[in-house]
């Protein structure tokens, strides 16, 4: 649950030592209400820990030898990396008093695309304990990523509030880097391990 937890210990700290402000107080909502569904939804199919995802083994499988590079650089670091760049408007929103309708419509998005997340995970958790096979109800009727709509739909959210404090538009950079990490390294991952399912 790292990804998860250090923007939230990280935003909330900031929060606690930098004066209260309404944007501060709408980022810091932001980042909790995404950061607390997506640890619960961990939480929720977490078994043990000798259980791991399955693009560990993937990997572990086609690199050989070079997992440990692969692993640490490929799986750890890099999707670190680009988390902190994305969380780098919500960083530098805390404290500020400037609020406008663009700092809002970025709040709203933030919630909406964590409410189709959080959504998404019900319907699943739902499913699974009475089916097997693919999910075709609620929000899996139109999306077969509904997750990673919301995840990059949030970091475009949080990039939006910080545009419209800082009036710096390269700070939407880290919400472009986790779209492409979804769009061409997750995504394709999860598309090819399902394809074999029918009807997918």
């Amino acid at each position: 649950p790292y990804w998860s937890i250090t923007p939230i210990i990280i935003i909330t700290s900031l929060f606690l030592i930098n004066k209260i402000t309404i944007t501060s107080i709408l980022v810091l909502i932001a980042i909790l209400y995404w950061g607390v569904r997506l640890t619960i939804n961990w939480v929720l199919f977490f078994t043990n820990l000798k259980k791991q995802d399955w693009r560990y083994d993937k990997y572990k499988k086609s690199t050989k030898k070079l997992y440990p590079i692969v692993n640490f650089f490929g799986i750890h670091l890099m999707p670190t990396i680009l988390v902190y760049i994305a969380l780098i408007p919500a960083i530098l929103s805390i404290g500020s008093n400037k609020l406008n309708i663009i700092t809002i419509i970025g709040f709203i998005i933030c919630l909406l695309a964590t409410t189709i997340e959080l959504v998404a995970d019900l319907q699943m958790y739902n499913f699974k304990k009475n089916n097997q096979g693919l999910i075709r109800i609620g929000i899996w009727k139109y999306s077969r990523h509904p997750n990673y709509l919301g995840e990059i739909t949030m970091w475009y959210g949080i990039a939006l509030i910080g545009i419209s404090i800082t009036n710096n538009y390269l700070i939407i950079i880290g919400a472009i880097l986790i779209n492409l990490l979804f769009v061409f390294i997750s995504i394709p991952l999860q598309d090819k391990r399902q394809s074999n399912k029918q009807d997918y």
